[in-house]
């Protein structure tokens, strides 16, 4: 997440992959840990996030931890956003409430309003180096158009000057003409048109960099944008924009829209009708031409560009394509912990299989859906995951193709404490997979477990069994991955069926003299020693 935080506390080994809320959590302990490290009363830590009304669920979670850390007394958390853009029902108003009735923090809102239009003069008089009596007129019109919003006002300083309507006089001071200055009032409407005019000055080479790079947000990257216009000087563009304040040189090859509303401007140079192919053309280009190193990198960037056209796609070949990257996106967006991402991407594949997904695109189905379920368990979406779950078993050919859904069921199904279901679903697997157990212990069969369990493994150390090749059995490595997601919950749930599953495992084991789980009948074997 802090790649140069490495330079402090040294390189470290990926740690062993968790499943779904275990791997959050994790996540969002750490974060808060190293937030507590870094402040204190003494030194607090400010941090000020702009833009919250684009702020996604899975940020707002992240945040909802920090802020309602009643250990940490150091930090503040200043947040600014658009209110007019936020509905009563978006997550980051949800967010705020849930801040301030759940968790009791204090949640001081800070509104914002245009300038007066004293200070709108007093803003103009400081730029201009002017006394504020001279500035009058001038602030009347510029008033007039901006009702004192501080980005319009300089906007319109700006353009006043590029249009030469405000001179330099010969007393060194600024001067303009007043019929100048009500024509140039009659063309502008909003801070958009002074932008988009701005924007138009440049030639129409540096205009299509800006209106490229407006597709990605308000960051821009000048190795993706070159990657797209190789025949392009875009380096020279992005310099060009940089001197006319339209973008900031942000070091290394990247730069950034001085303000959402330049980006926004810049990017409605496209005709609305034309954007969705625009987008398309964009995201089909860099999945062509990026280098195959560079493409995981920028899957993400790849597959927004797609989907934003995929209304467009009638072939289903293409369909299917793009339905793959939706998938390895949510596979890559799983890794990173980044579950809600992982589930809209995963959905979005879903979306553009076709009606018979199940006869033309079996595989593809069978990786998203079961991708899809455990994302859905993940967020806590139980109800979809089981949508999932059931089109799956409802659809597949073979047991084997069944069995990863089965385990995500029975993974939800102990997270959920339902373990009179678990042990139902999980003993008709295993019955199905040749592994058929008791419906009732006794002790009786325990002792004749036990024994049998003791015989195979006459005559083998410690050493023998961790050094036993990995097992190849289909069945038994899949009935060996079912008893393992339920031994835990049999311990808790039906502690006397439990020694019949950890014997199975190590029989499983030792019969076959092969395993790729050894470690864990250490475990399992550790509780019942012979």
């Amino acid at each position: 997440m802090i790649p140069a935080l490495e330079q402090l506390v040294g390189s470290h080994h990926e740690s062993t992959v968790k499943r779904g809320g275990e791997a959050t959590q994790r996540f969002r302990m750490a974060t808060r840990n190293l937030v507590r490290a870094i402040c204190s009363q003494e030194k607090p830590l400010v941090l000020f996030l702009d833009d919250l009304q684009w702020a996604d669920s899975s940020f707002l979670d992240l945040l909802y931890v920090l802020a309602s850390d009643k250990v940490c007394k150091g930090l503040v958390l200043i947040g600014a956003c658009r209110y007019e853009e936020v509905a009563h029902e978006d997550d980051l108003a949800n967010f705020l409430r849930d801040l301030e009735d759940t968790s009791q923090t204090i949640v001081t809102p800070i509104e914002t309003h245009n300038l007066p239009i004293w200070a709108v003069n007093d803003l103009v008089s400081d730029v201009l180096q002017m006394s504020q009596n001279r500035c009058k007129p001038l602030t009347r019109a510029i008033y007039k158009k901006t009702q004192g919003n501080i980005l319009f006002v300089l906007k319109c300083l700006e353009s006043l000057f590029d249009k030469k309507i405000m001179v330099p006089g010969e007393d060194g001071q600024w001067q303009w003409n007043c019929r100048d200055l009500r024509a140039w009032g009659d063309g502008v409407n909003n801070v958009t048109d002074l932008v988009r005019h701005k924007i138009k000055q440049l030639s129409s080479e540096d205009q299509m960099v800006l209106t490229i790079a407006a597709c990605f947000g308000i960051e821009i990257d000048e190795y993706i944008l070159s990657e797209i216009l190789p025949e392009t000087d875009v380096s020279g563009a992005l310099d060009r924009s940089v001197e006319s304040g339209l973008i900031l040189d942000q070091a290394s090859g990247h730069y950034k829209f001085v303000h959402d509303r330049v980006q926004q401007a810049s990017y409605g140079l496209i005709r609305e009708s034309d954007r969705a192919e625009f987008h398309l053309d964009l995201g089909q280009n860099l999945q062509k031409h990026l280098p195959e190193e560079d493409r995981d990198m920028h899957l993400f960037l790849i597959l927004d560009q797609m989907f934003r056209g995929s209304s467009l796609l009638e072939d289903q070949d293409e369909k299917d394509k793009l339905a793959q990257l939706c998938l390895q996106a949510g596979e890559k967006a799983t890794r990173s912990s980044d579950f809600k991402r992982a589930s809209d991407y995963i959905s979005c594949g879903i979306d553009l299989l076709s009606v018979r997904r199940w006869r033309d695109q079996y595989y593809l189905s069978l990786d998203l859906y079961n991708a899809g379920a455990e994302a859905k368990y993940c967020t806590a979406k139980y109800d979809d995951m089981d949508k999932y779950i059931n089109e799956i078993l409802s659809n597949t050919r073979t047991l084997r193709d069944k069995i990863r859904a089965y385990s995500t069921m029975l993974i939800s199904l102990s997270a959920r404490h339902k373990f009179k279901e678990l042990f139902e679903v999980g003993f008709s697997v295993l019955e199905k997979l040749g592994e058929k157990f008791p419906a009732k212990s006794s002790l009786p069969r325990v002792l004749s477990e036990a024994v049998k369990t003791k015989w195979l493994l006459r005559n083998k150390t410690d050493d023998d069994i961790l050094n036993l090749p990995d097992m190849c059995e289909p069945d038994k490595l899949d009935a060996m991955s079912i008893l393992n997601i339920m031994c835990t919950s049999i311990f808790r749930g039906r502690r006397d069926m439990f020694p019949f599953v950890s014997f199975r495992m190590v029989q499983l084991t030792a019969s076959t003299h092969k395993s790729m789980l050894k470690a864990i009948f250490r475990v399992k074997l550790s509780v019942f020693p012979f």
